[in-house]
């Protein structure tokens, strides 16, 4: 299983007890100061992803790190994950959490990539449309991939819609191949 689906399933779980428990705040608090410590401290993560490291060596540092700093929830949740050796998926958890935040606020994110930058205008009115087609309020954040040549591709949750040239040109490729 991929650590996506993986990391997809503590968060989900994380997510339902803190609601649950209406600590959705607090706990989503902790994850994005679990998050930024994570980003700020590359020797943390390799500590959290060495395997070589033993669990108990694992143990003291996240604790250590992160002592008096997160709700008990989160704490608990952090001691699950070490006891199922699941720590190396941590930042991903993170991620995905806040994904599941933002979507209880009805806000979901995507990445859309171009092969030329897209105006202020234009990324604003693919939001509206996508916003007012679903129903939900969509941020998107473009990047340029001169590669694609034309066309874009939106990655939203665990989707790709890849409408871009590069694509069509790959597809087209391999059914020529294909019946050759």
């Amino acid at each position: 299983m991929s650590e996506w689906k993986v990391a997809r399933r503590y968060a989900n779980a994380l997510f339902r007890i803190a609601l649950e428990k209406g600590e959705l705040e607090p706990v989503a608090e902790g994850m994005r100061f679990i998050r930024s410590t994570l980003e700020g401290s590359p020797e943390l993560v390799h500590a959290l992803v060495h395997p070589v490291l033993a669990p108990s060596i694992q143990h003291r540092v996240v604790a250590e790190v992160f002592k008096g700093r997160l709700p008990a929830t989160l704490g608990r949740f952090l001691a699950f994950l070490e006891e199922k050796k699941r720590l190396m998926i941590l930042r991903a958890v993170t991620g995905v959490f806040d994904e599941l935040v933002k979507e209880q606020q009805g806000v979901i994110e995507g990445r859309l990539l171009t092969a030329r930058p897209l105006s202020d205008e234009r990324k604003a009115a693919l939001e509206r449309g996508l916003s007012s087609r679903f129903g939900s309020t969509y941020r998107l954040r473009a990047e340029t991939k001169p590669e694609l040549m034309g066309g874009f591709s939106l990655m939203v949750r665990d989707r790709i819609y890849d409408c871009s040239i590069e694509n069509q040109l790959k597809r087209l490729r391999e059914k020529l191949v294909g019946t050759g």
